[in-house]
């Protein structure tokens, strides 16, 4: 999300999808952790474009296969924006 990174070139939506899709990834995808007021979705489609590689936690099934988990995007992106800030700016 940094200035030439891989993923320096996303939109703010494509910025906010992947700091979303972070935080549910560290929280092991915990959708209790990761509800954003419902402004946030899970999907099988990896929404990785070009060089910027959407992280995804990979979990193992019941017989030992692993498989893709869901990944968190954006929907509406002025209410995303809005819910990012809200996160990342402290309020005092």
């Amino acid at each position: 999300m940094a200035y030439k990174t891989s993923c320096g070139g996303l939109d703010a939506k494509g910025n906010v999808s992947y700091a979303f899709n972070s935080y549910y990834q560290v929280n092991d995808q915990d959708d209790r952790a990761c509800d954003f007021k419902g402004i946030a979705t899970t999907t099988t489609v990896d929404p990785s474009a070009g060089s910027c590689r959407f992280i995804i936690e990979i979990a193992p099934t019941a017989n030992g296969v692993a498989m893709a988990a869901t990944v968190r995007v954006a929907g509406v992106m002025a209410a995303i924006l809005a819910a990012f800030i809200h996160l990342v700016v402290p309020v005092f």
